[in-house]
């Protein structure tokens, strides 16, 4: 994966998809990344996964088109996924990775 300075990406909301080799490093910094796969569109789920990446400083959403599923949540060793929306869910998963010791660089901001 690379590192600085193409590595990590910034934090936040992103419009664009963003490389393997380089989301991979948000989650060694203990990042969790909320990715979607909405070739019509699905502005609940970007509005969702934008609001909980205001409210965590290491949350980067963006497109990730070929995903067997609607939704892919991902954290260092830890996936899930899903085809319909369940808030609840995500922010389980959030709160339990976010910042995780588990991630080897989790303390790089």
């Amino acid at each position: 994966h690379y590192g600085p300075p193409n590595a990590p990406a910034a934090w936040g909301v992103h419009t664009d998809f963003v490389p393997d080799e380089v989301l991979l490093q948000n989650l060694v910094q203990g990042g969790v990344g909320l990715h979607y796969n909405c070739p019509e569109g699905c502005p609940e789920v970007v509005a969702a996964f934008a609001e909980l990446a205001r409210q965590y400083a290491k949350i980067i959403v963006s497109p990730y088109e070929g995903m067997d599923h609607k939704i892919a949540l991902t954290a260092w060793t830890f996936i899930d996924e899903m085809d319909e929306m369940d808030l609840g869910r995500v922010e389980i998963f959030v709160r339990a990775h976010h910042n995780s010791e588990r991630a080897p660089e989790y303390f790089k901001p």
